[in-house]
């Protein structure tokens, strides 16, 4: 298992073309200089030369292979569970919304209980956004410097200097909570608020996009991009988009 996630990674990472033995790679040269490599830059090196450098490293350093799969694993665990609750915020004040709604729609009064309600959910909603967005950042990093750091010396076996690690580490990991919450939230509210929620589904979608080129500057760009459709939805919302709903006489006889 952690021999096929170091072998994974290290290509991601390098993002390694591997080349065949009539266009020769840097597997047989003797050059003792470190060669600076970048996320997204393209490696030639021989196939069996990357695979055996990968088994020689996890038979060196099973300790340290061990110890980067088990954060993973502690990491995986951290980011489900600030998923779970994240969506149980989220579908709380989905629910509540909705019960307001119909009361809205059926013409009738919302009440005090059901106002103080949907106020605490809309705060405890806040918390667990903020909470739950702050654990999986953090998570992101500590699982991915270690991952990252297993690899860089990997690399360096090679005779590769894998550069930018903490700020890929730091940028990825912001990326993929934001846009991960934004989904998951447009996922929720796309039978209540659809507008909010479509857009809230396509800007993840950007940012994943974003993602997918392999250049930072795109990411950093669709995260400017993110906070200021964000603050501009949030400030103009009601005014862009009618998805409020309104009084229908038709359906005063259905709530008592």
């Amino acid at each position: 298992g952690g021999g096929g996630a170091l072998r994974s990674g290290s290509r991601m990472l390098a993002a390694n073309d591997t080349a065949s033995e009539e266009e020769g790679g840097g597997g047989d040269e003797d050059d003792e200089e470190m060669i600076p490599v970048g996320f997204g830059d393209k490696v030639k090196i021989k196939e069996e030369d990357f695979n055996t450098a990968v088994n020689d490293y996890i038979q060196n350093h099973k300790d340290e292979v061990k110890s980067t799969v088990t954060a993973i694993a502690w990491g995986g665990l951290f980011v489900a569970i600030a998923t779970g609750v994240f969506l149980y915020g989220e579908i709380r004040l989905v629910l509540v919304t909705r019960e307001s709604d119909a009361l809205v729609v059926a013409g009738k009064p919302e009440g005090e209980e059901l106002t103080k309600r949907k106020e605490e959910a809309g705060k405890q909603r806040l918390y667990m956004l903020f909470g739950c967005g702050g654990v999986m950042f953090v998570a992101l990093v500590a699982t991915l410097l270690r991952v990252c750091t297993l690899i860089s010396h990997l690399l360096a076996t090679m005779k590769f200097e894998f550069t930018g690690c903490v700020s890929l580490v730091i940028l990825g990991s912001l990326t993929f909570t934001v846009l991960w919450f934004m989904f998951l939230s447009g996922l929720c509210w796309c039978c209540t608020r659809p507008w909010t929620a479509a857009v809230l589904i396509v800007l993840s979608l950007l940012g994943n996009a974003a993602v997918e080129t392999e250049e930072e500057a795109s990411v950093v760009v669709w995260l400017v991009f993110a906070s200021l459709v964000g603050w501009v939805w949030y400030t103009f919302g009601d005014q862009l988009a009618d998805e409020k709903p309104k009084r229908d006489p038709e359906q005063q006889t259905l709530l008592p």
